[in-house]
């Protein structure tokens, strides 16, 4: 069945001087095969993942043999973009403090997640009394970065996990593993009082299993289905068909509403950017004054034909005030117009641009069908 692995939520740094600490432990694991190949790991405890995994660069530093594969389907968080790879299984040796070698079968996968941030687990033990004489498992100060080398999963977690609990009336709490006690939790820890930005940080790992000839038979289903129909299937409602039914004549000239984004973010009053650009394009424009008597000719003419219009201090307001910059394009190998002014409905400023907030319309290009019929 498919299973999920999703180490997430792995530090937050605010102005609150929080961050939630991540089960991490420090652990020398072995080839099996080989015993004196041995080297010490970062390994992340997550029950939340269904399955282990071990990166392949750990893997080319055991020299450890396949001893099976499994086809993946691997992406990020929030991504809808998968890409099947077969992936190896390999067998490690892990060794605890004070209990017998145990074996793991892991997943090989490129990389298990980002290098982990803020997270001060030799403060945290400093400063709080019920960790005090706690043996961790890791250790590291608030400014390291932490690479995560292997990821136990709820397959073997429980093995790892011998149940005791250290639990004082704030800072994390210590769970004990047979690698020793890991903290997890949230804490604020003194050294972090450095922290003066909000810093967000989440490290995520989405791993499916699926069959290859029932993945493999269900797109070649779909691709013969699509070529039956091709021309005969009714075709979808489209944006491109409620722009045009929005079209209406207005004293001889055609108007059409703009093509909003059902959900968008507020568009934001952009005036101080565009008045910061007008400024600079000014400033621009006096050092050749005929492009500059050029440019402002367009612009008395735009005014003159309707395209553009002033707004004074006392129009109307209205839910949607946004700003468009402006800029000249100059061409000087033309013979007629050499300068054009372009509107830049993709400035940004504190928010998202006028294009984030509109659909961007069908592509014209050739349907395949309509150049098959003509030919």
């Amino acid at each position: 069945p498919p299973f999920t692995a999703t180490p997430t939520s792995s530090n937050l740094c605010t102005n609150g001087r929080k961050t939630v600490l991540l089960q991490t432990a420090r652990a020398s694991i072995h080839n099996p095969t080989q015993p004196q190949r041995s080297i010490e790991v970062r390994v992340l405890l997550d029950c939340g993942s269904q399955k282990s995994y071990i990166t392949e660069r750990a893997r080319e530093q055991l020299v450890l043999q396949p001893s099976g594969e499994q086809q993946l389907c691997i992406a990020t968080f929030g991504s809808t973009r998968e890409e099947p790879k077969v992936r190896p299984i390999v067998k490690i040796g892990m060794v605890g403090k004070g209990y017998p070698p145990m074996q793991l079968s892991l997943y090989v996968v490129p990389m298990i997640c980002e290098p982990l941030v803020s997270q001060p687990i030799s403060a945290c033990a400093r400063e709080n009394q019920h960790l005090a004489s706690l043996d961790l498992a890791d250790y590291s100060e608030s400014e390291h970065s932490l690479e995560v080398d292997v990821l136990v999963g709820s397959d073997y977690y429980w093995d790892l996990v011998t149940g005791g609990v250290s639990r004082g009336s704030n800072g994390p709490t210590a769970i004990h593993t047979k690698l020793g006690w890991v903290l997890s939790g949230p804490t604020h820890s003194k050294e972090l009082d450095h922290c003066s930005v909000n810093l967000v940080t989440t490290h995520v790992l989405r791993v499916d299993t699926q069959q290859n000839e029932s993945k493999s038979l269900d797109d070649r289903l779909r691709s013969f289905w699509d070529l039956e129909s091709l021309g005969i299937r009714q075709p979808e409602k489209t944006m491109y068909d409620e722009f045009a039914n929005a079209i209406t004549l207005q004293d001889g000239r055609y108007e059409v509403s703009l093509p909003w984004k059902d959900f968008h973010e507020p568009l934001p009053d952009n005036y101080q950017l565009s008045y910061n650009r007008l400024q600079g394009l000014l400033h621009r424009l006096k050092q050749t004054p005929s492009i500059l008597r050029e440019y402002d000719d367009i612009i008395r003419d735009q005014l003159k034909k309707g395209i553009v219009e002033p707004v004074t201090e006392t129009a109307p307001s209205s839910s949607r005030l946004h700003y468009l910059p402006h800029h000249a394009v100059i061409r000087t190998d033309k013979t007629t117009t050499k300068v054009r002014v372009v509107y830049d409905a993709s400035a940004k400023s504190d928010g998202p641009s006028l294009n984030d907030c509109l659909h961007t319309g069908p592509k014209f290009n050739q349907k395949i069908l309509d150049i098959l019929i003509r030919f």
